[in-house]
């Protein structure tokens, strides 16, 4: 019989988690926030501290709400559901605050922008595969374990993504498409990948083997659904390398790697996991630079953030770190003409202040969120010369790029964190750093 706990919520974790303190002891729950009276089950122990299962709120807080997705206890993609949306806000701007302090900055944080409709934002989706019940079972997985849950419908996807989950399960009837099975190794699909945007749809399935049938027939489906559809799959050799995709059709695509997960991105496209954040980070940063004549602004993989700058006039430098070279879009403020050149130099932050007519930008805007997946930081800011740098940060990288820049010659000067994806423990922190006098 498992050891039940009776407390009181004192504070959250950096990754929303509730914490209890009794007894000489500490017990970290879910679901829950602070004030809030839990019981709940104790399912590890390491140490003092002990892991719980939220299972019954006796004094709920004012802030919480009845999740809108049916699968949110289940799931594992979501952590925030049960919280008030403005509550959300708050709590992701003092999670940013409380990281600055540990660093030892400070100027605070602005206030955590988000959207006005939390849910039916995402664009972008990687679902698991799995044979359950005799039938192929498409979603995230379980709460804390490896084990599918078939969703039908994310909440905080848009509407589109229903019709494509039901056009591949009934293509995978159609057509005998078995679930991978990772124990035995046997199957075929592995995963689905999903893009889309406005009328266009990306899709990537990760297969075992290099034969699958159909796939004609599936894209016409997916045609249905969107007008442009470009439709991929990829051969996994073994359990983790991949071969180049054997079946394509639509817009090219880079491999562009966010830690172990391989997601294909368009170059220069307008794909964009949550295209209403982006704008404001975009709107935030021009206004910011407006008077600012000698800048450049830097993307990486498939360059989302430099393209749209890249259309209002600025000059921007694309990274492809897949193929390990650097391609530099470069925009004549007179003709708003794009030059595209290659540089030889793998450095990026060296390239980056190598500008055509000769002078060293004084601003350098740096949207290289995938360096940091890699074991990168900002300690490069020490072998540059701007004058200021705007640079953004995923809350979880935050506290090790700071504490990196304390190293260098700049000083942070401000901080705005946004709710990049509304419902889950991660935010995006824009952060300025200017050079020291």
């Amino acid at each position: 019989m498992k050891k039940t706990f009776i407390g009181k919520v004192d504070y959250l974790t950096e990754d929303f988690r509730g914490v209890c303190k009794g007894n000489d002891e500490i017990t970290v729950v879910d679901f829950c926030l602070p004030q809030e009276e839990i019981v709940c089950e104790i399912e590890d122990k390491r140490g003092k501290v002990s892991y719980g299962k939220n299972v019954k709120v006796t004094m709920p807080s004012p802030d919480r709400v009845k999740p809108e997705c049916p699968y949110f206890y289940e799931c594992s993609n979501c952590a925030l559901q049960f919280v008030d949306y403005g509550k959300q806000l708050l709590l992701k701007r003092e999670s940013v605050e409380k990281v600055l302090k540990n660093c030892g900055f400070w100027c605070g944080a602005d206030v955590c922008e988000g959207i006005f409709y939390p849910y039916r934002y995402r664009n972008a989706l990687s679902f698991d595969v799995e044979y359950q019940k005799g039938e192929i079972a498409i979603g995230y997985y379980r709460e804390k374990t490896k084990k599918t849950l078939d969703i039908c419908d994310c909440k905080v996807c848009e509407r589109w993504h229903i019709d494509v989950i039901a056009a591949i399960k009934t293509f995978c009837g159609k057509f005998d498409v078995t679930a991978y099975n990772k124990t035995s190794q046997i199957g075929m699909l592995r995963g689905v990948h999903l893009l889309g945007a406005e009328d266009s749809l990306l899709v990537l399935l990760d297969i075992s083997s290099g034969k699958l049938r159909g796939l004609n027939t599936l894209k016409e489906e997916l045609s249905k659904i969107k007008t442009n559809v470009g439709l991929w799959v990829r051969v996994f050799a073994d359990q983790t390398h991949f071969e180049q995709p054997i079946f394509v059709c639509g817009e090219k695509l880079l491999w562009a790697k966010r830690g172990k997960a391989v997601m294909p991105l368009v170059v220069g496209s307008k794909y964009r996991v949550n295209e209403k954040i982006s704008e404001l980070i975009i709107d935030k940063i021009s206004d910011i630079c407006r008077d600012e004549e000698n800048m450049i602004v830097i993307g990486e993989d498939n360059g989302v953030l430099a393209t749209q700058f890249s259309k209002r006039g600025f000059q921007t430098l694309c990274i492809d770190r897949q193929k390990e070279k650097t391609l530099a879009y470069e925009v004549e403020k007179r003709n708003r003409e794009s030059v595209i050149t290659e540089f030889c130099d793998e450095s990026l932050f060296a390239v980056a202040h190598e500008r055509r007519y000769g002078k060293l930008a004084q601003t350098v805007v740096a949207d290289v969120r995938g360096s940091y997946a890699q074991g990168e930081t900002l300690g490069w800011l020490k072998r540059i010369d701007a004058q200021r740098v705007i640079c953004l940060i995923e809350s979880k990288f935050l506290e090790e790029n700071l504490l990196a820049v304390k190293k260098t010659g700049y000083a942070l000067k401000y901080v705005k964190p946004y709710d990049f994806l509304p419902q889950t423990k991660h935010t995006l922190a824009l952060c300025m750093f200017a050079k020291k006098d």
